[in-house]
């Protein structure tokens, strides 16, 4: 019997253009008619939205009248309103999404996912983190391998594989993403770590990592031996300071 790979296949070059009836229609004809109908429930109406939603079920918590006969029909209801997702429904689901997911990584990785001619889908190919597909590791790439830009691509790439409570973050990428704070502020921080997902660890995460490497920041506490010391260290007499614009103020009284 042909996997759901096996059977999509003809179609996922295609799929990731389809928008609204278009895409119902395919999710109806490929998956199910259920399926399709919690779609376009919630009018997920392409794979980029598709792909954005943590669980598609979730709407079946809230009782209403606009999606209990849908709910019946998906669902296993008990007398007190207690409902469990059909199993076959839950995996088809799920297994429609995974693939949706590999295809669009393999796409924004490489650009080069088997066209029609393929026979098959090699899926352990798929399932592999796709730093590995970009090269970055490879012996005859030197130091380079090991750069901070490899490094902190990579990071990223592992983590837009899990999820937001799993994020891991490699030693040079939290001492980066410390002292980005400090120079920038938090204000700026979070906007840089919003807008990349994976990339960087959140404040309450990063000053974990500062106390644990002896690195507490307190408001108004200067250290100016120990910058005296970092300096002469290095050579140089140039110091970057920055701010947040907060209402804070600090004053040496005499």
């Amino acid at each position: 019997m042909a996997s759901m790979e096996e059977e999509l296949l003809p179609f996922l070059d295609n799929v990731s253009s389809y928008s609204g009836d278009a895409f119902y229609k395919f999710v109806k004809n490929s998956i199910g008619i259920i399926e399709g109908e919690i779609l376009e429930m919630q009018c997920i109406k392409n794979i980029r939205i598709l792909l954005r939603i943590p669980d598609v079920f979730s709407f079946f918590q809230i009782n209403s009248k606009d999606t209990f006969s849908l709910k019946q029909r998906a669902c296993i209801i008990d007398e007190d309103m207690n409902y469990i997702v059909r199993a076959g429904i839950k995996a088809n689901m799920e297994q429609f999404i995974e693939l949706l997911k590999k295809v669009h990584e393999s796409k924004s990785t490489n650009g080069n996912f088997p066209s029609q001619t393929t026979a098959s889908i090699n899926t352990k190919q798929l399932g592999q983190c796709t730093c590995r597909q970009l090269n970055m590791n490879q012996d005859n790439e030197g130091s380079q391998s090991n750069s901070f830009v490899n490094i902190f691509i990579s990071n990223l790439l592992i983590n837009m594989e899990r999820s937001s409570n799993s994020y891991q973050f490699d030693p040079m990428v939290s001492k980066f993403a410390s002292a980005l704070n400090i120079v920038s502020g938090n204000n700026a921080y979070e906007f840089i770590r919003l807008n990349l997902p994976g990339a960087l660890p959140s404040i309450t995460t990063l000053k974990n990592y500062n106390q644990s490497i002896s690195l507490p920041l307190r408001e108004c506490e200067f250290r100016f031996d120990l910058l005296k010391n970092y300096l002469d260290s290095v050579d140089s007499s140039f110091v970057y300071v920055s701010t947040d614009a907060d209402d804070s103020r600090c004053t040496n009284e005499q």
